[in-house]
């Protein structure tokens, strides 16, 4: 199964090293919606999906609330 890493951004990306496979880059990204739903909501930042290669497929926006 391939491997997909999940940085968070919000202007310094705190990146993770590790990672966690999934089926498919479907699934990766679903996982990063689940994060994203559970961040904090204190500042404007994203999650990114990116591939074992470093490929980035996803941003999932965590938006600050108004």
């Amino acid at each position: 199964m391939p491997k997909y890493h999940f940085p968070i951004v919000d202007g310094i990306r705190l990146e993770d090293p590790v990672g966690i496979e999934f089926p498919d880059a479907e699934a990766a990204r679903a996982h990063a919606e689940t994060i994203a739903r559970h961040m904090p909501r204190d500042t404007k930042r994203h999650i990114s999906v990116v591939t074992d290669d470093g490929d980035e497929l996803h941003q999932i926006a965590v938006q600050k609330d108004a």
